[in-house]
């Protein structure tokens, strides 16, 4: 939903985006180029440990967002559902860094863990790619015991 973002970007503009950036310590924290292209072009970047830092602000209710937001935030980042856990995630990718990315976290009955999965692809973002981020990082969570088929 990349022209979604892209709309949403604009509407916020680069002020807001910078201050938004700077209270969620957001990786780097550059918005800098088009308000509406910044975390596609490469200009803004964050490690796997800073996502991971920043998901679980998310989900100890830390950045300091609204209720209203942190609701619609959880209720569209469930990718999967079952009886016995939770996933909530996003995915990414960036054709100039050449990477895509699966994050987020799975919730059970007695724990949460988070993951973020990053990983390179040959400049192509082909479907098998697309595919292939989530199921690599499903497949661990399901070696971890963590999630089941």
């Amino acid at each position: 939903v990349v022209p979604y973002y892209k709309e949403l970007a604009r509407r916020v503009g680069e002020k807001k985006m910078r201050a938004y950036l700077k209270k969620f310590d957001y990786g780097n924290m550059d918005c800098s180029g088009k308000i509406d292209e910044f975390w596609l072009n490469g200009v803004l970047k964050i490690t796997q440990k800073e996502q991971i830092e920043f998901l679980k602000k998310l989900f100890d209710k830390k950045l300091g967002i609204s209720r209203r937001t942190d609701s619609i935030m959880n209720d569209i980042m469930i990718f999967r559902q079952t009886y016995k856990y939770t996933i909530r995630a996003k995915t990414g990718a960036s054709i100039v860094d050449k990477i895509g990315w699966f994050v987020g976290w799975v919730e059970t009955d007695d724990n949460v863990y988070f993951f973020a999965n990053n990983i390179e692809f040959d400049g192509k973002l082909t479907r098998e790619f697309m595919k292939k981020r989530i199921d690599t990082a499903l497949d661990i969570l399901k070696k971890k015991g963590i999630i089941k088929n």
